[in-house]
C-alpha cells in the first residue's frame, strides 16, 4: 500500500537534486546570465522541497496508521 506514494517520493526526490545542482549552477555562470532562468529554478527547487517534505510526513502517518 505504501509502494506507490513511496515512488513518487523518489521520483520528488530526484527532482529537488536536479533542481538543486541547477540552482548552484546558475550562479556560477558569468555576469550575463538569465536572470528569470535563475530566479524560476531557484523558486521550483524550494517548492519541491516543501512538496517534499509535506508528502514525507503525509506517507510517515499514512504508515503509522497502517502499523496501528
Amino acid at each position: 500500500e505504501l509502494a506507490g506514494p513511496a515512488q513518487g517520493l523518489l521520483a520528488l526526490l530526484a527532482a529537488q537534486i536536479l533542481l538543486g545542482v541547477a540552482t548552484a549552477d546558475f550562479r556560477t555562470l558569468p555576469a550575463p546570465r538569465t536572470d528569470y532562468a535563475m530566479i524560476a529554478t531557484a523558486t521550483t527547487h524550494l517548492a519541491v522541497g516543501a512538496f517534499l517534505l509535506a508528502a514525507t510526513v503525509l506517507l510517515a502517518l499514512r504508515a503509522f496508521r497502517l502499523d496501528a
